[in-house]
């Protein structure tokens, strides 16, 4: 079919497939921002860890600051795909929150002494103030509502 008026009342035919109407597309939008927060926040805990092991990072003997920058790119793109998938602005935060609290309880130690980010080198320290002030930033392009 095209989208050209039919004779008889003149009005645009759409063509191709049609979203689906009703409560099934209710449910399924439901379904589908509900997804999208739990990939969101999953994806916050799974980039702490990740940079958290990729803190003592070094190339021939020179330290790499990969982790800083996966945490400014990664907690920002967390958060605008949280806000996108959700439509939801508080809910946008928590990648952010998860990210946050999985970074703060690396920081600390384990009952037998083992801790992922030691506070006497300057990259978990950096990490921390470099990831904070990037979910600072993503909270707030996600919260904030911008003039149209």
């Amino acid at each position: 079919m095209s989208d050209r008026p039919h004779q008889d009342d003149q009005r645009t035919v759409p063509s191709g497939p049609t979203a689906p109407t009703g409560s099934g597309a209710r449910a399924l939008d439901v379904v589908l921002r509900i997804v999208g927060g739990v990939v969101a926040v999953w994806g916050g805990v799974l980039t702490a860890l990740l940079e958290a092991f990729l803190v003592p990072l070094r190339i021939g003997g020179v330290r790499i600051p990969f982790s800083l920058l996966l945490a400014v790119v990664c907690n920002i793109l967390l958060m605008l795909f949280a806000r996108a998938a959700t439509g939801n602005r508080f809910v946008a935060l928590l990648p952010g929150i998860a990210w946050f609290v999985v970074t703060i309880v690396l920081s600390g130690q384990t009952a037998a002494g083992d801790t992922v980010l030691v506070g006497n080198d300057w990259m978990p320290i950096a990490l921390l103030l470099v990831g904070a002030a990037s979910v600072t930033v993503g909270a707030f392009l996600v919260v904030v509502r911008r003039p149209r």
